[in-house]
C-alpha cells in the first residue's frame, strides 16, 4: 500500500538493514526477479497466473512454487499481509496452514539462500520472528516460522525456524535500533 501511514517509521526490513545492511552489489535483476516471483505466486494462488513458460526468466521459480504447493497444500489466510505494530511494521508473505503442520505458520518466500548474520542465526530467522511477533504479540511462539526457498531449476525446500532465541534476539534488536542504543552489539 503506497499511501500507508504506519505508526512507526521502522519496518522489519529497515531494522534488519540497520544492523546488517544488504550488500550494495545486489543486481537489479535479482530484485526484479523476487518481485516477479512474488507477484506470480499471488496470481497462482488466485487461479490467475500466466503459465510459467510465458515468463522464462522466472519459470523455474514458478515451477518450484507449484511443486511446493502440491506437496504441502497450503491454506493461506493472508497473502502479503500488512501488519502495523507499536514499534515496527511489515508485510508478511503468507499466514495460514500447511498440510501435516498442526500449528499456524508465518511464511516468507525467497528466491535466494539464507544469509547468516550472527553465528548460526540467519536474517530470515529474525525476519520471521519479527513477523510472528507483529502478527501475534502475545502468542508469537504458537506460530511456526517457515522459509520457502525457491530455486531457478524448479527445486524448492523449506526451512522451519524453531530456535526460540530468535524471538529474544529480535526484541533486543528492535530495542537497540529504534532507541539508537547499539552500544555493545556486534556489527
Amino acid at each position: 500500500m503506497a499511501d500507508q501511514h504506519w505508526r512507526s517509521p521502522w519496518s522489519v526490513t529497515r531494522i534488519l538493514n540497520a544492523q546488517w545492511p544488504m550488500p550494495t552489489a545486489i543486481p537489479a535483476s535479482a530484485l526484479l526477479r523476487g518481485t516477479r516471483v512474488h507477484a506470480w505466486t499471488e496470481q497462482y494462488e488466485a487461479g490467475e497466473a500466466p503459465t510459467p513458460e510465458s515468463q522464462p526468466e522466472i519459470a523455474g521459480y514458478c515451477e518450484a512454487y507449484k511443486r511446493f504447493c502440491y506437496q504441502f497444500s497450503p491454506s493461506w489466510e493472508h497473502t502479503e499481509y500488512e501488519v502495523d505494530g507499536e514499534f515496527c511494521h511489515g508485510r508478511i508473505d503468507r499466514v495460514g496452514h500447511l498440510a501435516r503442520h498442526l500449528q499456524r505458520v508465518v511464511a516468507d518466500i525467497k528466491t535466494g539462500s539464507p544469509r547468516k548474520v550472527e553465528g548460526d542465526t540467519t536474517r530470515d530467522a529474525l525476519q520471521l520472528a519479527g513477523y510472528a511477533q507483529l502478527l501475534e504479540p502475545v502468542r508469537f511462539q504458537s506460530l511456526t516460522r517457515v522459509g520457502i526457498y525457491l530455486q531457478q531449476d524448479g527445486r524448492w525446500r523449506i526451512r522451519i525456524y524453531s530456535d526460540d532465541r530468535d524471538h529474544l534476539r529480535w526484541r533486543q534488536l528492535v530495542q537497540d535500533i529504534t532507541t539508537g542504543d547499539t552500544h555493545g552489539r556486534d556489527s
